[in-house]
């Protein structure tokens, strides 16, 4: 279909094909989420700029959660610093900014 029946080309970073009778779960590697650790099952996937990833809780309930947040080498590297790592100047500008 084209552009004129609704129908808009995406363009994703990842494609992801999930299998309709299949039941993957993806680890959710995060440490900063409530669900870290946890094996969920996926139904979905939304690639662009979203790149989520549609999941079953356990209560059943459905959410989206970035792609990223799966990602073991993206997320290896996250960690809570000793000393912070952004200079005050820049918070300072961003505050401006935000107030404008």
């Amino acid at each position: 279909m084209g552009a004129g029946y609704g129908f808009v080309r995406r363009h994703t970073k990842d494609n992801t094909h999930i299998e309709p009778n299949s039941k993957p779960a993806l680890k959710l590697i995060y440490p900063y989420h409530p669900l870290f650790g946890e094996k969920i099952d996926v139904f979905g996937a939304a690639g662009g700029k979203r790149d989520l990833v549609y999941v079953r809780l356990k209560d059943r309930s459905t959410r989206g959660i970035p792609m990223w947040m799966f990602d073991q080498a993206r997320c290896t590297g996250i960690h809570e610093a000793v000393d912070p790592l952004v200079e005050v100047s820049a918070l300072l500008d961003l505050s401006e900014l935000l107030e404008k």
